[in-house]
């Protein structure tokens, strides 16, 4: 079967507000491994838990993760942040439709540029990333490699004055912007600022709700 289309293979996941277990989580989080940039304000942050590996190695299924609510014209967005967003409509029903859920990727292009892939390179603005420019989890991997055979890939995209292009760590498996094309801001949720442990089966914690996102490099010595 395509990869896309089993059950928890790409980051199917839901939002909901921190219930104070989860906010007292946060603060804990806070106070231990002081997480940069994250500020604390009532409701103002969402978390979610890595049902799949399309963002390994950054990012390990079962991991926790924290975002601010991204905010359009408050909030700069930049090249390799990551983002939660509500993934575009599939038109051959390659990856589920969910209007409640929500994936993670990386932001590669930003707004008015022209994208080019290649099997073993990205071009921005005609002019090629070198694998010092890109994080570590990206280099050496081939782009125009997916496991679902379905997929199309867009190999030349030029985005809008307001569109970014995603993609995920793990080219292989990541149903991305090279196969759903530009993303626009107003799909985006939230901004993801840290990550925290693992919860799953063999460790404690608070149980989140259906949930999952992602972090910035800094924070892969918590997968």
């Amino acid at each position: 079967m395509p990869l896309g289309r089993q059950q928890g293979t790409i980051d199917i996941v839901s939002s909901s507000k921190l219930p104070k277990i989860l906010f007292t989580c946060a603060l804990l989080l806070f106070a231990v491994i002081g997480i940069p940039g994250l500020l604390i304000t009532g409701g103002a942050i969402k978390m979610y838990r890595m049902n799949t590996p399309t963002m390994a190695p950054t990012l390990a299924v079962g991991q926790l993760v924290f975002g601010r609510p991204y905010r359009r014209g408050r909030m700069r967005l930049e090249r390799f942040q990551l983002i939660a967003f509500r993934p575009p409509s599939s038109p051959n029903a390659m990856w589920p439709s969910n209007p409640s859920v929500v994936w993670v990727r990386r932001i590669l292009g930003l707004p008015g540029e022209h994208i080019e892939i290649q099997d073993d390179k990205v071009l921005i603005n005609g002019v090629p990333l070198s694998d010092e420019q890109l994080p570590a989890a990206l280099r050496k991997q081939k782009w125009l490699t997916l496991r679902d055979p379905a997929a199309k890939l867009q190999r030349d995209v030029r985005l809008g004055p307001d569109d970014v292009f995603v993609i995920g760590d793990d080219l292989e498996s990541a149903i991305d912007s090279r196969t759903f094309g530009p993303l626009s801001p107003g799909a985006i949720e939230s901004i993801v600022r840290c990550a925290g442990p693992r919860i799953g089966p063999r460790t404690r914690g608070p149980k989140p709700g259906p949930s999952s996102v992602a972090t910035n490099d800094p924070w892969a010595r918590y997968h």
